[in-house]
């Protein structure tokens, strides 16, 4: 029997969100193996750093997420001071998009890079017949010979879909976590050039999870007493409406029959041109009577230029448009939106700062006075290396740059000398996950939506001070981000 431990480093937020990953991986492996494995699964949100691994595992799975280096460089060293040697696998974002810089730092791990269950397989089945070599292993990157070998890239047969090991449920409701499922990978746009979706699964397609796997997920979170569930995918919709419908539909008829609790509600991503599209609108609509409780949509930008960097679906026309759509959607509304990149000029800067004014952006409560960041493989990081070789950021998964524009870059690092995320990681991470009831989230939304607007009135004055070279003043909205957060204390 083999034995095998699985462990996810957690969030550098504080952010209790289910470790999906290993519990799809954890499934998988006992789906395929059955009596021939021991599967061990630690979060360290739940289970903290393990103390010594006691056991002779034959296979060590790290997930490793982004801000974390310093946690799995704890475990690194507790696993290298045990009497046996493990094979030791590094996952996640970090292991996928930096594997580079992280085997220079640990020469004896190897890197899993995106999708990682069908890998697993392969390992298992190997090791099971005494025969694993790691060049003939999907997805993986380690040294070999002085280099780095990188292995062919697989993508996942979503038809073998195994539904997750649901491990941690109670700490989740317990901890005001965030449950999560998987209804697809991938993008139907997939074009976007700060976006680095179709490395991630070496495939530019959109692929989409059993509908039946979907609804039988649903159900079991609901058994477990999970009322809000955060849909991961980066594209709920893909380009199959027909599916859309059939999900809502289940739901619909889960929930008259009573299989499904009446307030178990959702969360989803979908692109811009979705909401023009007038079936689609009517079926989110429909979703929205039966439990869709929020909806993200990604529309980076109010500014034309800054949209064709991006190479994002949508303009500011269609942005516009559907910022006076979904008012009639029937949820909330989280939207994505990237104030500066490295290009952006004075004027552009300007522009967005009209838009957010003209459809008060900051009322929906979402962060829209981003930087970019500048991720490997996309279109970006071309962009920045053909001009000089940029710094890249293992723990964070980014290039640092400069502004192009000066003034750009001094009002970008005026308004970002004002520490805002504690607060606003505070309040996003209560409103994101389990609730009490509808009407506490609803008013931490109102909080984070007031920040939001705070925020905003900063930016816009130091945008005013630095063109029109007058001394800048914020004491009087300093003052105002300070009541907000004694609010939040109590005090």
């Amino acid at each position: 029997m083999l034995n095998i431990l699985l462990y996810d480093t957690g969030d550098s937020r504080g952010e209790n969100n289910e470790p999906l990953g290993i519990e799809v991986i954890g499934a998988r492996i006992l789906a395929e193996f059955d009596t021939k494995v021991n599967v061990k699964m630690f979060w360290y949100n739940c289970d903290g750093m393990p103390a010594v691994f006691e056991e002779n595992f034959d296979i060590i799975g790290i997930s490793l997420n982004m801000k974390r280096l310093e946690i799995f460089d704890d475990v690194y060293r507790k696993i290298k001071s045990m009497p046996y040697n493990p094979l030791l696998f590094i996952g996640n974002v970090v292991a996928t998009y930096g594997y580079e810089s992280l085997l220079n730092k640990y020469k004896d791990v190897i890197c899993m890079i995106g999708e990682g269950e069908e890998v697993y397989i392969q390992i298992i089945n190997a090791l099971l017949k005494n025969n694993l070599r790691l060049n003939e292993v999907n997805n993986l990157a380690f040294w070999n010979e002085g280099k780095i070998y990188t292995s062919e890239r697989k993508t996942a047969d979503l038809r073998f879909y195994v539904k997750p090991m649901r491990a941690f449920n109670d700490f989740i409701i317990g901890n005001k976590g965030i449950a999560r499922i998987e209804g697809s990978r991938g993008c139907a746009w997939g074009k976007c050039d700060f976006c680095s979706v179709d490395y991630k699964y070496d495939s530019y397609s959109w692929r989409g999870i059993a509908v039946e796997k979907i609804i039988e997920q649903i159900l079991e979170l609901a058994c477990a007493g999970i009322k809000s569930i955060y849909f991961t995918d980066e594209d709920f919709i893909g380009k199959d409406v027909l599916r859309l419908k059939e999900i809502i539909e289940n739901i619909e008829k889960e929930k008259k029959n009573g299989t499904m609790p009446e307030d178990i509600n959702f969360y989803i991503s979908v692109k811009p041109i979705d909401i023009l599209n007038a079936e689609i609108f009517r079926a989110l609509q429909k979703f929205a009577r039966v439990g869709l409780r929020e909806t993200f949509i990604g529309i980076e930008s109010g500014c034309d230029e800054q949209l064709k960097r991006y190479k994002k679906c949508t303009t500011k026309k269609l942005n516009a448009d559907v910022l006076r759509k979904v008012k009639d959607l029937g949820t909330d509304i989280d939207l994505g939106f990237i104030m500066f990149d490295p290009e952006l000029s004075i004027g552009e800067l300007e522009e967005n700062i009209g838009f957010v004014e003209e459809f008060q952006l900051y009322n929906y409560g979402s962060n829209f006075i981003k930087r970019l960041r500048v991720q490997s493989y996309t279109g970006f990081e071309r962009k920045l290396n053909a001009r000089d070789k940029f710094v890249f950021d293992l723990d964070n998964l980014e290039y640092s740059y400069r502004f192009n524009d000066n003034k750009v870059q001094t009002i970008y690092d005026l308004y970002s000398d004002i520490d805002w995320d504690v607060y606003a990681y505070q309040l996003q991470n209560v409103c994101r996950g389990e609730v009490e009831t509808e009407e506490v989230r609803l008013e931490l939304k109102k909080r984070i939506a007031d920040l939001r607007k705070v925020q905003f009135l900063c930016l816009k004055r130091i945008y005013q001070s630095v063109i029109n070279c007058d001394k800048l003043y914020l004491d009087d909205i300093l003052r105002k981000f300070e009541r907000l957060q004694s609010v939040k204390s109590g005090e």
